[in-house]
């Protein structure tokens, strides 16, 4: 049975992470959520000598997005979101900073 694109975007992004899910565990989940929701547009190309488009991913900043959004501690969340440099990070270097903040 076919689902459709809405529908599977809708599910990423009310995804939130399970109370104990550790975080690696709950981006690779969402990545996974994601490499079905075709997050891409067609742009124009910027490369040397292209007259065309080309296509523009944008899984990772939505699995960025839904993994900030989605953190169930709520300290720990507060923590990362007030992180001066947030918006400039890698979902990546995202997912270590979260991984490395320990709320006492």
């Amino acid at each position: 049975m076919r689902v459709a694109l809405s529908t599977r975007r809708a599910t990423l992004l009310q995804t939130g992470q399970d109370h104990g899910e550790h975080v690696r565990q709950y981006a690779s989940r969402l990545k996974g959520l994601a490499n079905v929701c075709k997050w891409t547009k067609s742009g124009p190309c910027s490369a040397e000598g292209c007259t065309g488009s080309a296509q523009i991913d944008y899984t990772d900043d939505i699995v960025k997005l839904v993994l900030l959004n989605g953190i169930a501690d709520e300290d720990i969340r507060k923590n990362v979101l007030g992180t001066t440099d947030i918006d400039s990070r890698s979902l990546a270097d995202t997912v270590t900073l979260i991984d490395g903040i320990v709320v006492c």
